[in-house]
């Protein structure tokens, strides 16, 4: 079959079962595939190198819980994309990994831009599948429709399992265009159904509890989020949850838990959704108490030895525990105190990370999309961020917590959204993926960087190997520390840049518009705080 009919099946199935976004980076190899895409009228996303397609791909993924076509040519291109393939399979994103590969005859004989590409990405993807030039129209039709159930975790609309990347590789032969008029005709084919395996877990808890707990991990709960309060509300349950949750603006909602669930009684029973927590006391908690922990969600790439049971199910029940509600208002006393505590406790200090997660969300528009990078300042998000009603969605790549590929994959969201968007990165993450604003440049997309610039990787400070190893080692190989200001780099590329210094440049600051700001931070001075903080509530 010539390299023209695969690509007018393989997007044909694409078209029938809606597949829209395309990223595409450039090569030969590939050719048949991108002149399929625009003949074909998908929208296409030009990205020139394949690690920030990827994550762009994985961005546009988290904001229309869509499948992402990335299409790349053969070789080490494929090795680029494997960053975002991981976040993508670690965080249940659905992305088709489209590549280019020469024919097999070619492979293992030396020949240039030819690697192995047949289930490279192991257990990283949740399906792979490789189409050849003797396959079948039936065959071909057969391996895509299952290629994209798979990555959506779906057959036939019935939810199996978790959503993530599939790989198709496709060998492609030379000429890679044919002579002949490319077909912008779609097919008719006709997809198989595939019989779903259902399962559905029923677990019984005790009702002699008084003292339960909602744990919300790291994934993105928003969907789930009115039937989370529904149970906290029959059960008078406190919701501890990860600002990366989106479960936020209900009144059992508790934001500043990390300062004294500690300081309490344990649970007698705790209700976990989503993946593991960032925090963690909580995760103290879950490994303490495993025996009274319930998981609301069963992932095949995780091993929680916990029991496991359906959300729709529980709520289902006629009944519900019997608990005081004294155990919930504790927590909410205990909440308004500690909010009032730090409100004051930033006078004293100047311009640090935490001031800056106490106050931004009230800055910003209602409605706006927030991508919250990893390391430091994240957890100053989740420890320090006020609960907030203004329908804020949050982002991140907390699948598995790279400083990679973020400024790329909120880019990839932005893209996909007419509200305000913005992305707080720290120095080490925008230096990583700096290659990105490129993207920025070239595409009317609507993002406002914030870069937290305290000079190295800031978290390190707080870890015993600060103090572990010599000083000099510690500041070159660990913590990166460096004299970079990023303002001469961002107005290269011809970007409004505005550098922020203090508490009065931030509280002055509009944060309204499309440009890259730079908080200037002494990583010393956010240490002080936090250890003083720290110290003074224990008192």
């Amino acid at each position: 079959m010539m390299n023209n009919k695969i690509t007018n099946l393989i997007l044909s199935v694409f078209k029938n079962l809606n597949i829209e976004d395309v990223c595409i980076s450039p090569g030969a190899r590939n050719t048949p595939l991108i002149q399929g895409f625009a003949n074909f009228n998908f929208k296409t996303h030009f990205i020139l190198d394949e690690r920030s397609s990827g994550f762009y791909a994985l961005g546009i993924a988290k904001k229309t819980k869509r499948p992402v076509v990335v299409c790349c040519t053969s070789g080490t291109a494929l090795a680029n994309l494997f960053p975002a393939i991981i976040e993508a399979r670690m965080s249940e994103n659905p992305l088709i990994i489209l590549t280019a590969d020469r024919p097999k005859a070619s492979i293992g004989k030396g020949e240039n831009q030819t690697i192995y590409q047949n289930n490279i990405y192991g257990k990283y993807v949740c399906h792979n599948t490789s189409i050849d030039l003797t396959d079948k129209k039936e065959s071909i039709i057969d391996k895509i429709n299952i290629a994209i159930n798979s990555s959506l975790g779906s057959i036939n609309e019935v939810r199996l399992s978790e959503k993530g990347p599939v790989h198709i590789n496709v060998h492609i032969d030379e000429p890679l265009i044919n002579s002949e008029l490319p077909d912008k005709n779609i097919e008719d084919v006709f997809l198989k159904p595939i019989k779903p395996i259902l399962t559905n877990n029923i677990f019984s808890i005790d009702k002699n509890v008084s003292k339960p707990i909602i744990i919300c991990g790291q994934s993105d709960l928003k969907d789930k989020k009115n039937h989370i309060f529904e149970i906290s509300n029959k059960i008078n349950a406190p919701i501890l949850a990860d600002i990366s949750s989106n479960v936020n603006g209900g009144s059992n909602v508790i934001s500043f838990y990390d300062h004294f669930i500690d300081k309490l009684q344990a649970p007698d029973l705790i209700l976990r959704f989503g993946s593991m927590p960032q925090s963690k006391k909580l995760i103290s908690l879950i490994k303490n108490y495993n025996d009274r922990t319930y998981l609301f969600r069963s992932r095949k790439i995780f091993n929680d030895d916990v029991l496991k049971s359906n959300i729709y199910t529980f709520i289902d029940k006629k009944s519900y525990l019997q608990t005081n509600v004294d155990w919930l208002n504790l927590f909410k006393d205990k909440d308004a105190l500690i909010n009032k505590y730090i409100y004051n406790s930033f006078v004293d200090f100047d311009l640090n990370e935490y001031a800056f997660a106490y106050d931004f969300i009230e800055k910003i528009p209602e409605n706006s999309n927030v991508f919250i990078g990893n390391s430091l300042i994240i957890r100053a998000f989740n420890i320090f961020s006020k609960k907030n009603k203004k329908r804020i969605k949050f982002f991140s790549n907390r699948g598995v917590s790279g400083i990679d590929g973020n400024l790329s994959t909120a880019l990839g969201i932005a893209s996909k959204s007419k509200k305000n968007n913005y992305l707080i990165i720290g120095d080490q993450s925008f230096m990583h993926d700096i290659g990105a604003l490129q993207i920025l440049v070239e595409k009317d997309i609507n993002l406002s960087v914030f870069i937290i610039n305290n000079f190295g990787g800031a978290i390190f400070d707080y870890l015993p190997i600060s103090k572990q190893i010599e000083s000099k080692i510690f500041k070159r190989f660990v913590r990166n520390e460096h004299k970079i200001s990023f303002q001469s780099i961002v107005e290269s590329y011809r970007l409004d840049y505005r550098k922020i210094t203090s508490m009065d440049d931030l509280n002055n600051t509009k944060m309204d518009k499309k440009r890259v700001y730079e908080l200037i931070i002494e990583g010393k001075n956010s240490l002080k705080f936090i250890r003083q903080f720290s110290t003074s509530l224990i008192k």
